[in-house]
């Protein structure tokens, strides 16, 4: 833990911590046989602890982002799938008035910046559980053309200069790990 340690969550410090409460702490387990509610203190002092026990959660959200304990980021998806349509209505609104360009710039603004959103850390996700995002993000560039329900989305994609998720996911990957490329340090491959 980082500013808390044992001592201070279970010992007399804890008590005066939130108005005499020790903090209220939530655990995301990623196993599947994990207990679902344990103490963080150890066993031999747990008779005189006055810390609240852990809770364990199906999913927590952290900066926007939904985490499950299986990984699958289906609530997510699902979350942003509801703030993806908000941006689709808009869209929808517009299909008729001002141009492409401005049509593109209400896309950018309410519905590309959803889905980049944490991006590098879902979009490996299963590409079922992506599909929702990729057909609202397919219906939006045909709002944004003009084009047909059903018409092909590929060349709309090229002709808007819009990314697709998958390769919006890659990069953005690749800008995540150029960013932090600048800090690591060299590989040195001395032989004798």
């Amino acid at each position: 833990m980082n500013d808390f340690s044992r001592e201070t969550l279970c010992g007399a410090e804890g008590a005066n911590l939130a108005g005499g409460r020790a903090p209220h702490f939530r655990q995301l387990v990623f196993e599947r046989a994990a207990a679902e509610i344990f103490n963080i203190c150890d066993r031999n002092a747990q008779a005189t602890c006055r810390c609240e026990r852990i809770e364990r959660v199906p999913s927590y959200r952290y900066l926007g982002l939904h985490i499950d304990e299986s990984r699958r980021f289906k609530i997510h998806v699902a979350r942003t799938v509801t703030e993806l349509r908000t941006g689709m209505a808009v869209l929808y609104r517009m299909r008729h008035l001002g141009t492409s360009r401005l049509r593109k710039i209400v896309y950018s603004a309410l519905v590309d910046s959803h889905i980049s959103y944490m991006l590098p850390v879902y979009g490996s996700a299963h590409r079922t559980t992506l599909n929702p995002i990729e057909v609202i993000q397919r219906q939006a560039v045909r709002l944004i053309c003009g084009a047909l329900p059903r018409s092909s989305a590929a060349p709309l994609f090229a002709n808007t200069e819009i990314l697709d998720l998958y390769k919006l996911n890659c990069l953005r990957l690749i800008m995540f790990c150029q960013e932090r490329a600048a800090f690591m340090e060299r590989p040195s491959h001395r032989y004798p």
